[in-house]
């Protein structure tokens, strides 16, 4: 892991050497091993190094070519490393030592701008070519890595691994993007592009971008292909192939300095397999340390058992910290300074925690299950599939699977809603005079039960509730609000919800999340379900692979067979966070209650003051087991934001970046 900051005047105007050392230090927790610049003619270039893999000490930022016509800085780990020396002829002497960085300057060279589509592994790197005058930004296909960056129209271009060093190169301030702020309050990821400010942006993920003097240029260069299919006879042929692509997933994400691995351990399916496969690929070349959380006053957070049921086999050196104490609300100041943007992981304060420890054990990689659902996926797509051959028995016996494994509470509305929407709904559209008798019965509410057709119904309180109706009124969000419940509520095939899921918005933003917390406490988090040849085989999968007789990600747990005991591989569930977060609420009511409603000028032209403390009020004073899920992440989201909105107002001034309406507005 590393930091990179750039900024290319189009025009060729000198680079201000303060303003890119300003850049450079805003982000200095990224780079404790050195910080190094490099200046052109009209532009300048910088890194901040954190040194995570054994080549990574004998790495030069920024990066030179021999004959000095290119210049690279990069946060990057390459895992395909054996197939690109290869195919670069990149052999050397037994002493010399092949670094990430050189893999990708000897691909740019190769490749030209196609080389981002040759790397496997986790990147950002900007490269500029003198002999072509562009510069050549890219992004890897899950954007791990962060890349923001700010393009002014003939006049520059500057990029960062974190907002907050573009904003020390915003001389003309930083203007709040207020649909991004209203979606986030209400829960809707639907921009891989947009942040909380209007001209500050993210790099999509599997882009490139070329900028120069008369342009900026995106390209995608890899993208999920649903059409895929890979046959095997048996399920034992479709696990030993599992097994091959994740063995390497984790085992290229093993590389450090000094041998030393964390992995974090929870106690569920994903964790517990990347630490019972670091165990068995990691024995001879690496030290593997656990890091663990438990809970004696939440029993439903505590996984102590399955987590012990894992590290009983021994082969890594366990630690367990308790969680009882880690107060999300408490810590709010904490995790807001390494956040740039409102954030809405309850469970960031615990991230915290674990990164802290594992740093003080001289863990500078942590392996990390996230992704786990996204990546093998828990195969809902397959109801679908059974509903549209007529395969009523078969979804029959799913749901009813589901149903045992406590994923669903009513397997037969469930079932009632499919032969609804696959095989009554179409028929009858077909048919006018059918239909019209059908709703003539509906009208006389004499046929279906509430909530059995292809709909649910609408709910009590919609999350559009929590804005003003003049933020509701200027941005749009409507609109954004009931086309993101439908897409959420199509039915599609397997391959195709599984491919929407894996390129949703939602998965960078949780990356851009984790990534500057680690980074932070200067570790970087690895995440071996996201290696994009594991993807590749998952998505390519049949659905029997995913869902089967009720347990999802059904080739993960065959796999993990003889790796894992039976009650960690064959667990339905996740521990619920819910009440944890609900009582640190609770607990520490007095500093939540001023935080919602104390006064603050702008943000409360956003929050509906009356809503937030009706929600409150539900929240604070009923009994733990009344609880909505959806008072307690209202509470939350409205918190954190008004606690960046706090923290943004004290660091550039009460108006900066506010509508010019909101001058006068508030207290």
């Amino acid at each position: 892991m590393s930091g990179i900051v750039g900024v290319y005047h189009l025009q060729g105007d000198p680079i201000s050497h303060p303003g890119l050392a300003d850049m450079l230090q805003a982000i200095a927790h990224r780079g404790p091993d050195g910080h190094e610049v490099w200046y052109g003619e009209g532009l300048g270039l910088g890194h901040a190094a954190l040194n995570t893999t054994p080549e990574a000490a004998h790495e030069r930022w920024p990066l030179r070519s021999p004959d000095g016509t290119r210049v690279l800085v990069a946060d990057a780990r390459i895992d395909n490393r054996e197939e690109l020396c290869s195919k670069l002829s990149l052999s050397r002497p037994s002493e010399a030592v092949v670094t990430d960085a050189d893999l990708i300057l000897a691909a740019y060279e190769h490749w030209g701008v196609e080389c981002a589509r040759h790397l496997i592994g986790d990147f950002a790197f900007a490269l500029w070519d003198e002999e072509r005058r562009h510069l050549f930004c890219a992004r890897d296909v899950f954007g791990v890595r962060p890349f923001f960056y700010r393009y002014d129209e003939e006049r520059r271009f500057a990029f960062a691994s974190e907002i907050k060093a573009l904003l020390e190169c915003e001389d003309d301030g930083a203007a709040l993007n207020e649909e991004h702020m209203a979606d986030f309050l209400v829960g809707i990821v639907s921009d891989a592009t947009a942040t909380v400010y209007k001209d500050i942006l993210r790099l999509p993920p599997a882009h490139t971008a070329l900028v120069t003097r008369t342009g900026l240029r995106f390209e995608r260069y890899w993208a999920p292909d649903p059409d895929r299919r890979i046959h095997y006879s048996t399920d034992a042929e479709y696990a030993a192939a599992f097994r091959a692509h994740f063995d390497e997933a984790v085992r290229c994400r093993m590389r450090s300095p000094g041998g030393c691995v964390g992995a974090l351990l929870s106690g569920g399916l994903d964790s517990s397999s990347i630490v019972a496969t670091a165990r068995e690929k990691g024995r001879d070349s690496a030290t593997l340390h656990t890091f663990s959380t438990v809970f004696d006053e939440h029993p439903s957070c505590d996984e102590r058992r399955y987590i012990e049921a894992v590290t009983e086999k021994g082969g890594a050196i366990s630690h367990v910290t308790s969680g009882d104490e880690v107060s999300p609300v408490r810590l709010l100041d904490t995790l807001g300074a390494s956040q740039d943007q409102p954030f809405g992981a309850p469970t960031l304060a615990l991230s915290w925690l674990q990164y802290t420890k594992a740093r003080a054990e001289g863990c500078r990689v942590l392996l990390d299950g996230h992704g786990g659902d996204e990546v093998v996926s828990h195969g809902e797509g397959r109801l679908f599939e059974l509903a549209k051959a007529g395969h009523w028995g078969g979804l029959a016996r799913e749901l009813y699977g589901l149903r045992r494994t406590g994923r669903v509470s009513s397997a037969w509305a469930l079932f009632w809603r499919y032969v609804w929407g696959v095989g009554i709904g179409p028929w009858l559209q077909s048919h006018p005079r059918a239909q019209a008798a059908w709703n003539t019965a509906q009208r006389l509410k004499t046929v279906m039960p509430n909530g059995a057709g292809g709909e649910a119904l609408p709910p009590e309180r919609e999350e559009l509730d929590l804005l003003t109706p003049s933020v509701r009124g200027r941005t749009a969000v409507e609109e954004r609000y009931h086309t993101h419940l439908k897409a959420r509520g199509r039915p599609a095939s397997e391959a195709e919800r599984h491919a929407r899921l894996l390129t949703h918005p939602v998965q960078v933003q949780g990356f851009e999340v984790l990534d500057p917390l680690g980074a932070s406490r200067q570790v970087e988090t690895r995440y071996p379900f996201w290696d994009r040849r594991l993807v590749e085989f998952c998505l390519a999968l049949p659905a029997d692979q995913k869902l089967r007789n009720g347990l999802g990600r059904f080739v993960l747990r065959s796999a993990m067979q003889g790796r894992l005991p039976a009650s960690v591989r064959l667990r339905p569930t996740k521990a619920d966070f819910l009440p944890f977060l609900r009582e640190d609420m609770i607990r520490e009511k007095k500093r939540v209650h001023s935080l919602l409603f104390s006064p603050l000028r702008g943000a409360k032209e956003y929050v509906e003051e009356t809503e937030l403390r009706e929600i409150w009020c539900r929240l604070s004073e009923s009994e733990g087991a009344g609880v909505q899920p959806r008072d307690v992440f209202s509470v939350w989201t409205a918190a954190v934001f008004l606690h960046w909105f706090r923290r943004r107002k004290k660091s550039v001034g009460a108006n900066d970046g506010l509508p010019s309406g909101y001058a006068s507005s508030g207290p």
